[in-house]
């Protein structure tokens, strides 16, 4: 790819409120979960990016504060596939109560399988069974990355993207998506479409399970594939770790099929760093800085490896109160 001859003001340097502060989050947890009888006492963040997840130890539950974007047909939608994987004995948390509007917020529950993490190997084998179930009974919907990631990019506000660094991911965007379509891909099938530790927890009795059913859906297996060595190509994981995932999964695309990483890679890098533009702009400033450097290496055409740092999915508990008090 061509350098562009400068990469000054790629990125919006003015700063817009933040319309769904953790804060917010918190209390629509709050209210949710005294409306179902749970009890919000102590509740710890265990996810702050798009949504909010909160575990609620004294109640065995793992609330999800939806961001205000979300439709509850999306949120329902979630809670259906979780059903369907159950009934289909795949093991993942089952859904609690109904799911609650708070403070402008849809908010779900689901069981609380503890924090325990699989290895590599089990979460590779974890993502293969999912490729083999059959996709009939389910409620998953097409899923495309590069159509996804046009519309991402057409989302961003002025804040988080310039003029300059709009059009030039829409000019690397349109080349890989050239590239990716006229390539042949395996047929669909349900995909998790993103996949880290982080969305699996190990169980005491059911082995792994896959959490975080917003992205699931009938799409190309190839996206799932390629996850593990993008991480070791782009954030630097371990190659160690990356070769026991896919002594789990069975299969190294990156290896087997380098030709069809190559074309997945753009569309993953890209979706990645429209996901940290967006995540700057609306709600954590301070990853400005790796915005910024995602874009810049996309932009660039940047041979790996990336230095990209990962998405840290984890906090500390805030100390605020999570009870509910009279006005």
């Amino acid at each position: 790819m061509t350098a562009l001859p400068s990469l000054d003001g790629l990125t919006a340097t003015s700063r817009a409120p933040h319309p769904d502060p953790a804060g917010t989050a918190r209390q629509a947890l709050a209210d949710a979960a005294l409306d179902q009888g749970l009890d919000p006492t102590g509740a710890e963040l265990l996810h702050d990016a798009r949504n909010w997840t909160f575990r609620l130890p004294n109640s065995g539950a793992v609330g999800k504060v939806h961001n205000r974007a979300t439709s509850h047909t999306e949120v329902l939608r979630q809670a259906r596939t979780a059903d369907a994987l159950l009934a289909a004995n795949f093991p993942t948390a089952a859904p609690l109560g109904r799911i609650s509007e708070a403070r402008g917020h849809l908010v779900s529950f689901t069981e609380d399988l503890g924090s325990k993490r699989p290895s590599e190997a089990q979460h590779g084998a974890l993502i293969r069974r999912l490729h083999l179930l059959r996709p009939t009974g389910f409620d998953a919907t097409p899923v495309d990355w590069v159509a996804r990631a046009f519309t991402r990019l057409s989302r961003l506000r002025p804040t988080a993207i310039s003029d300059t660094g709009r059009a030039g991911l829409h000019r690397f965007l349109t080349a890989a998506a050239d590239a990716y379509r006229q390539a042949r891909w395996p047929e669909l099938c349900l995909t998790h479409n993103d996949i880290t530790l982080t969305n699996s927890v190990l169980t005491d009795n059911r082995g792994p399970a896959l959490l975080d059913l917003e992205t699931l859906g009938l799409g190309n297996p190839g996206f799932d594939q390629a996850a593990s060595a993008f991480a070791r190509d782009a954030f630097g994981k371990d190659p160690v770790l990356h070769k026991e995932w896919v002594d789990g999964y069975g299969y190294d695309i990156a290896e087997a099929d380098p030709g069809r990483y190559e074309l997945l890679v753009p569309v993953v890098g890209a979706s990645s760093c429209l996901f940290y533009l967006d995540w700057a702009d609306r709600t954590r400033p301070e990853a400005r800085p790796e915005a910024e450097l995602r874009l810049e290496t996309l932009l660039e055409g940047r041979s790996f490896p990336w230095g990209w740092v990962p998405l840290n999915m984890a906090k500390k508990p805030e100390p605020a109160d999570t009870t509910r008090h009279a006005s």
